[in-house]
């Protein structure tokens, strides 16, 4: 029989972390992580491998070291929209949110549409007025057949939210820094909801937001 090939391994060791992943929880005992982490290890793709050690060591509570892997996967190959999205949700699901935000404002900028979508509904979250505004057109530019009706809904409100702050930015300008002054606090003594449908590294993410 032939041995698995890295993307199989890769895809199975993801597949065990995912609901950790999701729930922002360790589910697996910290012996089932590190042996996540030792398969990993063998990987012979480095940006498969730093990947998934990262978001290991992310599961983990280790959001530094997390960090260092998944930042090295992106340095490797920044083409992989996976690669920024499971990051993303794996520090958001950690409470991180402004660093969840700024993987974000960087993963658009190689243009993969399911982080572009991720990252508007983010902003419009946090009503980031100017993140908003920054990707709105891209938005518009990408197909919504690929959504689901839920998908859909979810995206319709965000361009509700951004079209009820565009024409008031002071307003909302202001109230961007009343979010931004407390995103700490929910990062400290909240979870923020983001529910994602659940898929492997080498495909696209899709996100359900509100």
């Amino acid at each position: 029989m032939a041995a698995p090939t890295p993307k199989l391994i890769t895809d199975s060791l993801f597949e065990k972390l995912f609901p950790s992943l999701e729930s922002g929880k360790n589910l697996l005992g910290e012996w089932e992580i590190f042996n996540i982490i030792r398969e990993a290890k063998k990987i012979p793709n480095e940006e498969q491998s730093s990947s998934v050690i990262g978001l290991a060591y992310i599961v983990l509570g280790d959001i530094n070291k997390g960090s260092e892997y998944c930042e090295r996967a992106i340095e490797l190959n920044p083409y992989v929209s996976a690669v920024w999205s499971n990051y993303a949700i794996a520090v958001g699901h950690k409470n991180k949110h402004s660093l969840q935000r700024n993987i974000l404002k960087r993963g658009v900028e190689y243009n993969h549409p399911s982080v572009i979508k991720f990252a508007y509904l983010v902003a419009a979250l946090w009503v980031d007025v100017a993140e908003m505004k920054r990707l709105h057109d891209l938005v518009l530019a990408y197909s919504t057949e690929d959504l689901d009706e839920h998908q859909r809904h979810n995206m319709a409100k965000a361009h509700v939210i951004f079209d009820s702050l565009v024409d008031r930015d002071v307003e909302s300008h202001e109230l961007s820094e009343i979010v931004n002054l407390v995103i700490d606090i929910v990062g400290r003594d909240a979870d923020l909801v983001v529910m994602i449908d659940r898929q492997i590294p080498s495909d696209d993410l899709i996100v359900h937001f509100f």
